[in-house]
């Protein structure tokens, strides 16, 4: 996705443009592990998410400020069996489950990611 500036209608030029706010997030495909990536990303914060979490209405989140890193189960494995698969380990500041009461025994990732998102875009606008 690209962001665009209209600098002139005749002609029209446009330039390359930055939004002032949250506009998306990025996704992060590596061949490295997981403690590796979650190292050489360089997070202020880093938040796992888990049915096995913490509940997310009841945890006193610190500031959401700078690099905020979430991370995703996979409907097969959740984070700590992927990082126990590679006998890896990683301090996550903060392990959440951002949808209590599921109700069922995984949540596809893409919709884990929305009701993610949705609830720290809320955090962080109040």
């Amino acid at each position: 996705r690209m962001t665009f500036k209209i600098v002139s209608l005749k002609p029209l030029k446009v330039v390359p443009s930055k939004p002032e706010e949250y506009w998306g997030y990025r996704v992060h495909l590596t061949r490295k592990s997981l403690a590796k990536t979650l190292k050489k990303a360089k997070l202020n914060l880093a938040i796992a998410t888990s049915r096995k979490g913490e509940d997310v209405r009841k945890v006193n989140l610190p500031p959401l400020e700078g690099e905020v890193g979430f991370v995703f189960g996979s409907p097969r494995k959740g984070i700590m069996e992927i990082l126990r698969e590679f006998n890896e380990d990683y301090p996550f500041d903060l392990i959440l489950n951002t949808i209590p009461n599921q109700k069922t025994k995984t949540v596809r990732t893409e919709e884990a990611v929305l009701a993610t998102l949705a609830i720290f875009n809320f955090i962080r606008r109040d």
